[in-house]
């Protein structure tokens, strides 16, 4: 069994530092082209055109969106472990998702510490019919996390997928578990 670290991030974090970061840039591009406008530019931006000042914020603000998607996908992927941990070892109670508990600890005893997500997801999408298409796109979205976490040193064919995408999809599917026979224990028990 995992040791937890306590450290980890619900979901609902990644997007709160995503509005406060927008915000922030969105400020400081206004207060930048105030400046240029009123002909004392921003040291920063000494010949930045406004269109070049809003394209830079721009470009700021989907880095932003890109970072947050990132935290999203590990907070996503640290409930997901945990709530198999919990199961796996035999702390929810046997009554809530005994199915569900039963393949986790199937999959714990074959594959030791080294459990896949793909295995996880794919379990619940077993046991719990009704979260199966979120679990389903949640999944088709880990290519893009493969592709940010990897340094996006390839084209990718959905490269611009960022937070505001990605949000709904873990959204329902973390609800969609919560709702579900089996429940979802993304915390240490």
């Amino acid at each position: 069994m995992a040791s937890f670290s306590k450290q980890h991030l619900g979901v609902d974090e990644p997007g709160e530092w995503l509005d406060a970061a927008e915000t922030a840039f969105l400020r400081e591009r206004n207060e930048v082209k105030i400046l240029t406008a009123a002909g004392m530019p921003d040291p920063r931006f000494p010949l930045f055109t406004l269109d070049e000042i809003d394209a830079h914020f721009a470009e700021r603000v989907a880095e932003a969106s890109r970072l947050a998607a990132m935290s999203l996908f590990g907070a996503a992927e640290a409930g997901l472990r945990i709530d198999f941990e919990n199961r796996a070892s035999r702390k929810v109670k046997k009554r809530i998702g005994s199915a569900l508990n039963a393949d986790f600890r199937a999959l714990r005893k074959s594959h030791k510490e080294r459990v896949r997500l793909d295995d996880i997801l794919g379990a619940w999408a077993t046991n719990e019919p009704n979260v199966k298409s979120s679990v389903s796109s949640f999944g088709k979205s880990l290519h893009t996390r493969h592709w940010l976490a990897h340094g996006r040193y390839w084209l990718s064919k959905q490269s611009n997928i960022g937070f505001r995408a990605l949000g709904p999809i873990v959204a329902t599917m973390v609800a969609e578990m919560e709702a579900s026979s089996s429940k979802f224990f993304p915390n240490p028990l």
